[in-house]
């Protein structure tokens, strides 16, 4: 089996060298693995705090396990922002623990309406007035 021809093989080999830069450099890795385990700690206490919200309590062995599995079914990519999928998983996983399936999908909902609702500052670089942003191929700098 060959390599791809022309234009593809240098755009793919150029990609690969930038992802092992950017992932594996001296003192990156470790910033990344850092910042990784902190966005996911962000999005377990996320869904932990919608789930009390919605009246549900977690001892610490469930915080640690449930919402991690609720989660990791929003990365498959067959819907938009995990929609869906996690609120089945949360149908499917709640039981699990003692709760009932429409607490977990109330949980689930409360989840995505608060994600969504913290993205949308967001929504004003793309329809804000174009001072706001900077020309592209430029970088902030102070």
């Amino acid at each position: 089996m060959g390599t791809v021809p022309g234009p593809i093989s240098r755009a793919l080999k150029g990609f690969a060298a930038a992802s092992v830069q950017a992932l594996c450099a001296p003192g990156i890795w470790q910033m990344q693995v850092a910042l990784s385990v902190l966005t996911v700690s962000c999005n377990v206490a996320a869904i932990t705090f919608a789930a009390r919200a919605t009246g549900t309590e977690m001892p610490l062995i469930v915080v640690l396990t449930v919402p991690p599995l609720i989660l990791t079914a929003m990365l498959l990519p067959i819907s938009a922002g995990g929609w869906g999928l996690r609120e089945g998983a949360a149908a499917a996983f709640w039981p699990l623990m003692g709760g009932a399936a429409a607490a977990g999908i109330a949980a689930s909902i409360s989840f995505g309406l608060v994600s969504l609702a913290a993205s949308l500052p967001g929504l004003l670089m793309l329809i804000g007035p174009s001072r706001w942003r900077a020309p592209l191929g430029t970088a902030h700098r102070r």
